[in-house]
């Protein structure tokens, strides 16, 4: 289908369950790499997303632990994946997050929290925007959000206008 990054976000898949903090880490380095293998070797990069507690994440779920994670692990096909909605419940700095992850930054969120509609948005774009530009990302940004019931296609031309604006 011609994507390049599969976001890894799935809090399920990522629960750490009774193991001690470094086996945890071990075990998703060891997984990650194997993982970052097979996705490089068909031209696609994982995107490991912070995922908060309000989402059920309990490990790497705030954006330091993922930059830092996706350092250490040093694979060109595993990197790190920003969003402004998870970033504002994980109570992240959008802006020093990817101004601190950018050499590891692959792909990126303008999202709301709990993926709500942009007709009154409460994530930081401001920051998340200026820290992109400052340091030149030249990736997409894509808009996640999930349906609005009321009026889905005027929510979409919401968000686009938005987007567009903000993160020209």
């Amino acid at each position: 289908m011609g994507a390049e990054v599969a976001v890894y976000g799935a809090p399920g898949t990522r629960n750490p369950s009774n193991l001690e903090p470094e086996a945890a880490r071990a075990l998703a380095a060891q997984r990650l790499q194997v993982l970052g293998d097979i996705a490089g070797a068909n031209g696609i990069t994982v995107g490991i997303e912070p995922v908060p507690p309000t989402y059920g994440g309990d490990f790497l779920s705030v954006a330091n632990d993922v930059i830092e994670f996706v350092r250490e692990l040093d694979h060109p096909a595993v990197r790190a994946h920003l969003d402004t909605g998870c970033a504002a419940l994980g109570g992240d700095d959008i802006g020093a997050a990817i101004r601190t992850g950018y050499p590891w930054l692959r792909h990126f969120h303008a999202a709301e929290p709990q993926l709500a509609g942009f007709s009154r948005p409460r994530a930081d774009h401001s920051a998340a925007s200026a820290a992109l530009r400052e340091v030149r990302y030249p990736y997409w940004v894509a808009i996640e959000m999930r349906e609005q019931p009321r009026d889905p296609l005027g929510a979409l031309a919401t968000a686009i206008q938005f987007v567009r604006a903000t993160y020209r």
